[in-house]
């Protein structure tokens, strides 16, 4: 399964989630009346440059896994929003990418090393100044 267009997919439905996205390649248009009129361009290949066996393959998934739900017709499917769960899984993937995770490894590095080495040195400055104003400090 190729990964992204799963989730090429998994975000079209997301964009179109209010009025519901719309797979039906049934309704083609392309027996245009006049030779000068170009074909309607809201097939699933020119939506999202993938056929329409993988589509049917990836939405059987999507729609196994409960991440959409849809009127599913022979011909395609209308009306399809993600789920609850198809928003969590979209969630978790974005959260989830190595840039974001590399991200998340260096901020755990510089806040151990802040909090071992910066933290104790400037607390023992800022006690040594503090007492010196007070003059509690031994001379």
């Amino acid at each position: 399964m190729d990964e992204k267009k799963f989730l090429r997919i998994m975000e079209f439905i997301e964009a179109s989630d209010l009025s519901g996205a719309s797979f039906d390649d049934g309704l083609k248009k392309l027996d245009a009346r006049y030779s000068t009129m170009e074909p309607s361009r809201d097939t699933t290949e020119e939506k999202l440059s993938i056929t329409i066996a993988e589509r049917d393959f990836l939405l059987g998934l999507m729609r196994d896994e409960e991440l959409v739900n849809g009127d599913f017709t022979k011909d395609g499917v209308s009306n399809l929003q993600l789920t609850y769960r198809g928003h969590m899984w979209l969630q978790e993937y974005r959260n989830n990418t190595f840039y974001k995770q590399a991200f998340r490894w260096l901020a755990r590095q510089f806040d151990k090393v802040f909090s071992s080495i910066f933290l104790p040195v400037f607390t023992a400055i800022l006690t040594v100044l503090v007492m010196q104003y007070l003059a509690l400090s031994p001379q």
